[in-house]
């Protein structure tokens, strides 16, 4: 599963994107947690602090359509990342 960057440098911060398909894998790896634990945990983030939780999108095509054109941009995908992306890594 590649993790995916249009630009890294000169972004002031990350922008993240998932598909729905990769997002659980992604939890599981990197967080060591569950779906419903997550989201729980971002409830509490909206409300106490403000801020909003990473985007997640129908699919692998959709993430890439976002990140290719968004500085900064970081996508998770359960396929290939094709063309126009930085791939960070695989997991």
């Amino acid at each position: 599963m590649p993790v995916t960057s249009s630009s890294l440098s000169n972004s002031s911060r990350a922008l993240q994107a998932r598909s729905v398909a990769a997002q659980q894998s992604f939890l599981a790896a990197f967080l060591q947690t569950n779906l419903r634990s997550y989201q729980a945990r971002w409830t509490r983030k909206v409300f106490c602090e403000g801020i909003r939780p990473p985007l997640v999108k129908g699919s692998d095509a959709e993430v890439m359509s976002f990140v290719r054109p968004t500085p900064g941009a970081i996508g998770y995908l359960m396929g290939e990342a094709g063309t126009g992306v930085t791939v960070l890594g695989h997991f």
